[in-house]
C-alpha cells in the first residue's frame, strides 16, 4: 500500500497511521469498508510490530451485523487469529489461520 489512505473494494474508507520508522504500532481505522456486497466493515486493528501481535475490534453490519474482536500473532509461523463476538445474534467463536 502507496500512502496512508485508500477505499474498500465495494465502498468504504481506511487510513494507516503510525510510527512507522520508528518501529512503532501501526493502527488501520476502516469506516465502512465493503469487499462483499451487502456487507460493510468499521473499527480499527492495531499491528504492534514490538510484541508481534495484532488486534482487531470490529463492528459489522448488514443482515448478520455485530460486532467481533480478532488477536493474532505476527511472527509465529502457521498462527491462527481467535475471534469472538456477535454477528447476527448469534454468539461467534471461532479460530483459523491468522492473515
Amino acid at each position: 500500500m502507496y500512502g496512508s489512505k485508500g477505499h474498500g473494494l465495494r465502498g468504504g474508507t481506511f487510513t494507516a497511521g503510525g510510527d512507522y520508522l520508528a518501529y512503532g504500532p501501526i493502527t488501520l481505522r476502516m469506516r465502512g469498508v465493503s469487499f462483499v456486497p451487502g456487507v460493510a466493515v468499521s473499527g480499527r486493528v492495531v499491528w504492534n510490530r514490538r510484541k508481534g501481535t495484532a488486534t482487531a475490534a470490529l463492528r459489522v453490519s448488514g443482515s448478520a451485523g455485530g460486532r467481533v474482536r480478532i488477536a493474532w500473532s505476527t511472527v509465529a509461523p502457521r498462527a491462527f487469529a481467535s475471534i469472538r463476538g456477535t454477528l447476527g445474534g448469534r454468539a461467534v467463536r471461532l479460530r483459523t489461520p491468522a492473515p
